[in-house]
């Protein structure tokens, strides 16, 4: 199974400056998972989604909501139930 090109991408910036982004995925298309040159950059300048910025901010607002406050407790939110735990996103 082919991963996500995310990862793939995120595994070409970190040897592309060992590499370079071609060799790297013609190696990678040998391996089985098969990305071009082209998907790679038009992945790294692309802007993140709509979808991509409310989930990175949904789990910022929720990742608050577990942080221990001075004393090393969490706050009561934190305790509640799926319900009660996502109140402070709505």
């Amino acid at each position: 199974m082919r991963p996500a090109t995310p990862l793939i991408c995120a595994f070409i910036t970190a040897h592309r400056a060992e590499f370079g982004v071609a060799p790297i995925c013609r190696a990678l298309t040998e391996l089985g998972a098969p990305i071009a040159p082209r998907t790679y950059r038009a992945h790294v300048t692309r802007a993140p989604s709509k979808r991509a910025l409310w989930d990175m901010t949904v789990t910022e607002l929720l990742a608050a909501c577990y942080e221990p406050d001075e004393q090393g407790r969490r706050p009561p939110e934190s305790l509640y139930g799926s319900l009660k735990g996502v109140s402070p996103l709505i």
